[in-house]
C-alpha cells in the first residue's frame, strides 16, 4: 500500500466519522444521505406496499357508501332537453336510460355536446335512444377500485353500472373512482407523517 492509498483511506475515514457525527449517511465520495433508523425504513416499505394493497381492498360499495346509491334515470323516447333538466335538477352528470326494467344505456353531458350540439341538432327533437351510450358496463358492487380503473381505462368508458344480485344499484363515475384513490392515498400519507413524526 501506497502513502497516497493511505491518505485515501484517512480521508474517507474521517468523511464518514464527520458525517456520522451530523446525523448522515456516507454512500459515496462527497455524497451524504441522511440516516434512517432501520425500524423506520421497515416501516416506511410497509406503508407502501399497503398503499399498493389498498387500491385492491378498495372497493365499489366503499364508494357508494360515501356517494349514495341515487340513480337518476331517463327514458329512451325522452328528448335530450328533458334528460338535460333532469341532470340540472340531480346537479349530476350523467343519466342511466331505463326501458322497462333494464338499463339499456347512458346518457351524459358529454354525448349532448358531441352527438347535439356539434352536430347542429335540437336537443327538444332528438330522442335520448339517439345520442346515448348504449355499452353498458356493469361491475359488481364488491369490485375493486383498482379493476375499475382498469376497466374504464380500456374500455375508454367513464361511467360504469352497479349491480348487486342481479339489481343495478348505483352508477359510478370515473371522477367518483379517482376521489376513491386520492383520499385512500391521502390517508395512507397522513399516517407516514404522524409514525415519522412519532418516531422523530
Amino acid at each position: 500500500m501506497t502513502d497516497n492509498d493511505d491518505r485515501k483511506d484517512g480521508s474517507t475515514n474521517f468523511r464518514r466519522t464527520f458525517a456520522a457525527q451530523q446525523g448522515y449517511q456516507l454512500t459515496a465520495p462527497f455524497l451524504y444521505r441522511p440516516m434512517v433508523p432501520t425500524g423506520l425504513r421497515q416501516q416506511r416499505r410497509r406503508w407502501m406496499v399497503g398503499a399498493q394493497r389498498g387500491l385492491v381492498m378498495l372497493t365499489v360499495h366503499s364508494i357508494l357508501k360515501h356517494k349514495g346509491r341515487a340513480i337518476y334515470q331517463v327514458g329512451p323516447d325522452s328528448t335530450v332537453y328533458d334528460a338535460l333538466r333532469a341532470m340540472a335538477e340531480h346537479n349530476c352528470g350523467a343519466l342511466l336510460v331505463i326501458e322497462g326494467r333494464r338499463a339499456i344505456g347512458i346518457l351524459s353531458e358529454r354525448d349532448y355536446a358531441r352527438k347535439v350540439v356539434l352536430l347542429g341538432k335540437l336537443s327538444k327533437e332528438t330522442p335520448v335512444r339517439e345520442i346515448m351510450e348504449q355499452n353498458v358496463i356493469r361491475v359488481p358492487i364488491d369490485a375493486s377500485v383498482a379493476t375499475c380503473m382498469q376497466i374504464m381505462t380500456e374500455s375508454r368508458s367513464r361511467h360504469l353500472v352497479v349491480s348487486e344480485g342481479g339489481e343495478v344499484v348505483g352508477v359510478i363515475s370515473i371522477g367518483d373512482v379517482v376521489k376513491a384513490v386520492i383520499d385512500e392515498q391521502t390517508f395512507t400519507i397522513k399516517q407516514l407523517e404522524t409514525y415519522i413524526s412519532g418516531s422523530a
